[in-house]
């Protein structure tokens, strides 16, 4: 029997009804429908954008200013959160509507065993990661009813397709203010204390490229350009990043008992 569990598809007004009708289509396909829900999310023009967006703290703690199209998405991902805080479900499922599932034999046995695949506290479960520059990754690796979960020492990018837990949800929301793409933001997932894991092997998919193209990315064409200055900080912002990182990792492997593996993380990310 299915845990049930809320399916939130993110969308906007400037999506196109193609995204929406690709979206509902492979959602009616694997789930309930009196679960899944359209969240008509933000769009850059939106005042909420600035009303979202601390820009001292996106200067001092971010490598680049995010666009608006970016904290819309932000806001967007919140709005979903907070229905999932709303409902009567103990965990959501979040797709952006450039999703493609391409196993779905995993997505459902993911759903089936959701209360395991989520127990230990764990609050995100990504089934989608951009692959990164290093070609080998340190890692914890388990499995949780026949599924293998992973917790990399460094998270990767990308938010198109995970499940949150109620508690995921109620800390990411404690931030009041945004300073950060949500797919940066994943990176430091320690600032909230937030235990991510993710599904090896992308059982969902950016299907943007078939779908007229990513919104975000649009957006990021005329934000590229850095000075030396803004590089050099970013540089820095990294390298106190990584070391947060392994130490947040270092510190969950021992408590729990894990042994680190390395682990394949894919072609290079952009």
């Amino acid at each position: 029997m299915i845990l049930p569990v809320l399916v939130a598809i993110l969308t906007c007004s400037q999506s196109s009804p193609e995204r929406v009708t690709s979206a509902r289509a492979q959602a009616e396909a694997l789930f309930a429908q009196e679960n899944i829900t359209l969240v008509d999310g933000m769009v850059a023009s939106d005042k909420g954008v600035d009303d979202l967006y601390d820009s001292r703290l996106g200067l001092l703690r971010s490598k680049r200013r995010p666009t608006r199209q970016e904290i819309a998405v932000y806001g967007t991902h919140r709005m979903a959160w907070t229905a999932l805080l709303a409902s009567s479900h103990d965990y959501a499922l979040v797709l952006e509507d450039d999703f493609r599932v391409i196993d779905a034999k995993t997505v459902v046995d993911c759903l089936n065993n959701l209360a395991d695949l989520m127990g230990g506290n764990r609050n995100l479960v990504k089934l989608f990661d951009f692959p990164r520059h290093d070609p080998v990754g340190a890692a914890i690796a388990t499995t949780v009813k026949a599924i293998r979960l992973v917790k990399w020492a460094r998270p990767r990018a990308g938010m198109v397709a995970y499940f949150i837990s109620r508690q995921g949800a109620e800390r990411y929301l404690t931030r009041g203010k945004v300073f950060r793409a949500v797919d940066e933001d994943i990176k430091y997932y320690w600032e909230l204390g937030l235990d991510v894991w993710s599904v090896p092997g992308n059982a969902v998919v950016d299907g943007s490229a078939e779908l007229g193209g990513s919104l975000v990315e649009q957006s990021r064409l005329g934000s590229k350009r850095r000075s030396i200055s803004r590089s050099l900080h970013g540089l820095m912002l990294n390298i106190s990043r990584d070391v947060m990182n392994w130490r947040a990792f270092e510190r969950y492997r021992a408590r729990h008992g894990y042994e680190t593996t390395y682990m394949q993380s894919g072609d290079p990310e952009g």
